[in-house]
Formats: structure tokens, C-alpha cells, sequence
């Protein structure tokens, strides 16, 4: 069932592409409440649609709450770069639920 792809488009020609490798429920969480953890590598493609395509990668570590708003994400090889988890929660559930087969926050 690994690796999921997700594939979304970003800017006029722009486009994301998750790969996600492993998926992972922590269930003692923090204070009782469990959480996901997903390894993930992001690629933003600039002029996907028009065959000439400039990407950078990323390998990527999520981690997703309860609440969506709170997801995290952290870059391994480089503590010091900065993401936004909600850039990237909304791809990182699919990506959950897809793996479960039923989503799990409802």
C-alpha cells in the first residue's frame, strides 16, 4: 500500500507531489493523546504542465494532531528550515486515511 503518491496543483503551472513512505500511530501521544507520524518526501515541480520541469525535494517528517490545525512538519537533515504544518496537513490526512482505511478523526 506504501508508497502513497498525492499530486496537487500549486501555482498556474506549479504542482506538489507527496510521496509518503511510512505512516505511523503513536498512541501514548502526548498527555493520553495519540497522534500520526508520516515520513514523506515533498517535491514542488515548476512548469509541470509544460514538459520542462525544475523540482526541489524534500524528505520530510509529519507529525498530525488531533486537531488539524495542529500538524507539524521537520526536516531531519536541517533543524534550523522552517515549514508550515497547515501548507501541508490537508494532503498528509488523505494521505492517513488511505493507509487506514477509514479516517481515523471522525
Amino acid at each position: 500500500m506504501l508508497p502513497i503518491i498525492i499530486e496537487e496543483p500549486q501555482s498556474e503551472n506549479g504542482l506538489a507531489r507527496y510521496v509518503i513512505h511510512e505512516i505511523d500511530f503513536q498512541r501514548n501521544g502526548v498527555s493520553g493523546e495519540g497522534f500520526y507520524v508520516v515520513r514523506f518526501w515533498y517535491t514542488e515541480i515548476e512548469n509541470a504542465y509544460e514538459g520542462l520541469s525544475e523540482h526541489t525535494e524534500h524528505k520530510l517528517i509529519g507529525v498530525l494532531f488531533n486537531d488539524p490545525s495542529c500538524t507539524a512538519i521537520v526536516d531531519p537533515a536541517d533543524l534550523q528550515s522552517h515549514w508550515r504544518g497547515d501548507r501541508f496537513a490537508t494532503a498528509l490526512r488523505e494521505a492517513v486515511v488511505t493507509h487506514e482505511g477509514y479516517n481515523p478523526w471522525q
